[in-house]
């Protein structure tokens, strides 16, 4: 949804520009008269969508529909939809209105060019837009920060599950190297790695 209207405003946009210069209606110097009224269009335009697709979510996310941390924070998820939309709706936009000037200023046609580079872009660039202001919303709720697995388990609690009281943290363990999802334990029975040390108790296996 979020992407294929960033994809959809842009190539709208550009197909209005593009006849327009076909008409006459506008020619490469007024590009900026172009991008303040594009920028108007792409902000309500998004607001209407991302108001739509939120309150959906919403209404949801208090019917019970989702589950987990997206259930008890769907307003934020809500939230973030509603500005992912304005955001990409507005990008899109953009590009699909300033494309066409820009291959009009080199010379190369707009009519044959600017959809099939206004999709990849708004495409591949919404997906940034998506995902950053996920990060910058979501983050310690629905997102969270991946927990150290060398603290989920202690040694002796490994060695009673490994039979080997010996086992101790290895010096360069992968979270030392910046990977905290993996911890590395040695002892006599040799070396134990587990992805989610929370696992290793919660089914005791070896």
């Amino acid at each position: 949804l979020i992407i294929s209207s960033g994809g959809n405003s842009g190539s709208q946009a550009s197909t209005l520009v593009i006849r327009a210069m076909a008409l006459g209606e506008v020619r490469v110097a007024d590009w900026l008269r172009v991008f303040r009224r594009e920028v108007q269009m792409g902000v309500v335009l998004g607001a209407i969508l991302g108001g739509v697709a939120s309150i959906r979510v919403m209404v949801w996310g208090a019917a019970g529909a989702y589950e987990g941390s997206a259930g008890k924070h769907f307003v934020l998820v809500g939230l973030t939809v509603a500005c992912s939309l304005v955001g990409c709706v507005l990008w899109g936009t953009l590009m699909g209105a300033m494309l066409p000037f820009a291959l009009r200023k080199l010379k190369a046609d707009p009519a044959s060019a600017s959809a099939p580079l206004v999709a990849t872009l708004v495409d591949v660039s919404g997906i940034v837009i998506y995902f950053t202001i996920a990060s910058l919303i979501l983050t310690g709720t629905v997102i969270r920060t991946v927990p150290n697995a060398c603290t989920l388990v202690t040694p002796q609690e490994l060695g009673a599950i490994y039979g080997d009281p010996t086992l101790a943290v290895r010096p360069d363990s992968p979270h030392t190297r910046g990977n905290a999802s993996r911890c590395q334990w040695t002892g006599k029975t040799g070396t134990v790695t587990r992805p989610r040390a929370a696992d290793l108790l919660a089914r005791g296996e070896a």
